[in-house]
């Protein structure tokens, strides 16, 4: 793929996900950079499990586009490599089994999410980025039996 290939393909990735802006002065060397983040994923990915992604990360999101556009937002953000590859694993279906979030002002940020794959293998991510923290808005929250559940990584508002 070109680069001019590769920077119309990300624009509309990102159009499509509410976040193009991120792709407007200088689409080029910005689309190289997100590019160099994507691979970045893929190889943590494969780090962190031993294995390969099933496909090239670009085309799963140009296939899943609606699926993974959570993924396509978390990278107009400052989110970690680590946390976009835990965020990919929820979105292919891996369970939140524990979050714990300490702040304390002007001291520290520390997040650790720990997920479970379906082959029932168990990751932690942990960060001591703030902002990294703004995981915390996308998760669904609910209750079963008065119990609190964490399911699933939802998209911001897309306009």
């Amino acid at each position: 793929m070109t680069q001019g290939e590769q920077t119309r393909t990300l624009r509309q990735l990102f159009d499509t996900a509410g976040v193009g802006w991120a792709l407007r002065e200088g689409a080029d060397a910005e689309a190289r950079r997100y590019m160099q983040e994507i691979q970045a994923v893929e190889a943590e990915y494969e780090r962190l499990l031993s294995e390969p992604m099933s496909s090239p990360l670009l085309d799963q999101l140009v296939e899943e586009g609606e699926a993974l556009t959570p993924l396509i937002q978390a990278f107009a953000s400052s989110t970690s490599t680590s946390i976009r590859v835990m965020i990919y694993c929820i979105l292919k279906g891996a369970e939140i089994r524990r979050v714990l979030y300490d702040y304390e002002l002007e001291r520290r940020s520390q997040l650790s999410i720990d997920i479970e794959l379906s082959d029932n293998r168990t990751l932690r991510f942990e960060s001591e980025d703030l902002w990294d923290a703004e995981v915390l808005r996308h998760f669904g929250m609910t209750k079963r039996g008065g119990r609190p559940i964490l399911e699933g990584y939802y998209a911001f508002r897309r306009g």
